[in-house]
């Protein structure tokens, strides 16, 4: 009976279940006890609180299933979870150690009482930090790559607003008139072009009209005689020449073009 929570109980039910309650664990045991009665009036008071159990299942009996079901579940989601977690383990032991990756993290347990819900906003919110860990380790490469390029030429200044361009065009952004266009003398348009299909390849947001765009407007003396299109066409011509050349791997520094 203590399965089921009293405000789920029928209408009268609950003082059908204190008389069942006070017959089984308080006037029956007494009488019988000190014979207070005889055996046969005891057999009466038996057969009456059988009677009154009888109807109050009765009258639960879908109540009372349900909490059973309830009940029963738990108990297999409990032994799922506890094979889960020994599943995890026993793989963790198992799996060769150079090929399990450097950041992979097995817990000991698997809360059991958590929310789902809890458990799935965890699970954005480690996808949300994995994706901006990425961005910003894919950024920090294209921004040692821009240093490396247009350090000789370029001041410190002009390589922090070519990094901040670069960090709008990677979020998606499409307009780059905010940031002054940088004078550079030594390089020709097709070390531009070689540079911005690399940076273009690295990233892969969007066409590579807005790669082109953001040349156009970052390099704008340099470029202000050559239209998009031609830009565009041009930008993987000649790999291995000039002084810039195509980078297939920007996180390679080695990588040479043959």
């Amino acid at each position: 009976m203590n399965m089921i929570q009293e405000r789920y109980l029928i209408w009268g039910s609950r003082e059908l279940a204190i008389i069942i309650v006070t017959l089984i664990e308080i006037i029956i045991p007494f009488m019988m006890k000190f014979e207070v009665y005889e055996t046969k009036t005891i057999v009466t008071m038996i057969m009456i609180t059988i009677i009154l159990l009888v109807v109050f299942i009765y009258c639960n009996l879908q109540l009372l299933l349900m909490e059973i079901s309830y009940f029963i579940k738990n108990k297999i989601n409990s032994k799922k979870v506890i094979n889960i977690n020994t599943l995890l383990h026993k793989t963790k032991d198992t799996i060769p150690a150079n090929i399990i990756p450097a950041n992979t993290v097995f817990h000991d347990s698997i809360p059991v009482n958590r929310a789902s819900s809890d458990i799935i906003n965890d699970n954005i919110n480690d996808v949300s930090i994995r994706k901006a860990q990425n961005k910003k380790h894919k950024f920090n490469i294209a921004k040692e790559y821009i240093t490396e390029t247009f350090s000789p030429y370029c001041s410190n200044e002009e390589i922090e607003n070519i990094c901040a361009a670069i960090i709008d065009y990677s979020k998606g952004e499409t307009d780059f008139s905010k940031y002054p266009s940088v004078e550079i003398k030594v390089l020709n348009n097709l070390d531009l072009y070689h540079f911005a299909w690399s940076i273009w390849n690295h990233f892969r947001v969007g066409k590579q009209d807005m790669i082109v765009k953001l040349l156009k407007v970052i390099f704008a003396t340099k470029l202000s005689d050559v239209d998009v299109k031609t830009i565009k066409s041009h930008l993987k011509d000649d790999e291995n020449k000039g002084i810039v050349k195509i980078k297939e791997d920007l996180s390679n520094p080695d990588e040479q073009k043959k």
